[in-house]
């Protein structure tokens, strides 16, 4: 008994860790455009190249640009897929957050590849995601 009861001090703050590793980003500044900011999460990309997975948000810096009923949006993070070789984005799911970055809506979205534009912001996280 007494063996056991020395795993659960242990087991919690394993789980306690794993929780905050899970929440933590590291947000990068890949594009701006005049207010338009967009970031990528360097910790979320995964995949073999030539396609990866990974997550990026829009920072929206006019409280009235973007609302969810009666929500102002600050962040737009959608979860998207690249394919460096063919230089296509696929949009998977987004998700609007308030300025604390708590939930105000969810959605999956149905998976359509789009060329990546030269010159636009998809080529600046394209360029980026695939050069990690």
């Amino acid at each position: 008994m007494q063996r056991r009861r020395t795993y659960y001090p242990v087991a919690i703050v394993l789980g306690v860790a794993m929780a905050f590793s899970a929440q933590a980003a590291e947000w990068v500044q890949v594009s701006k455009i005049s207010d338009n900011v967009r970031e990528v999460d360097k910790s979320s990309i995964h995949g073999a190249k030539p396609q990866l997975t990974f997550t990026s948000r829009h920072v929206i810096d006019d409280a009235s640009e973007f609302r969810v009923g009666h929500d102002a949006v600050k962040y737009l993070v959608m979860e998207q897929r690249v394919d460096c070789a063919r230089r296509t984005t696929v949009m998977l799911s987004s998700e609007a957050q308030r300025a604390d970055m708590s939930r105000i809506d969810r959605q999956a979205l149905v998976a359509e590849e789009s060329p990546v534009l030269d010159g636009s912001v998809d080529e600046d996280i394209l360029k980026f995601v695939c050069a990690n």
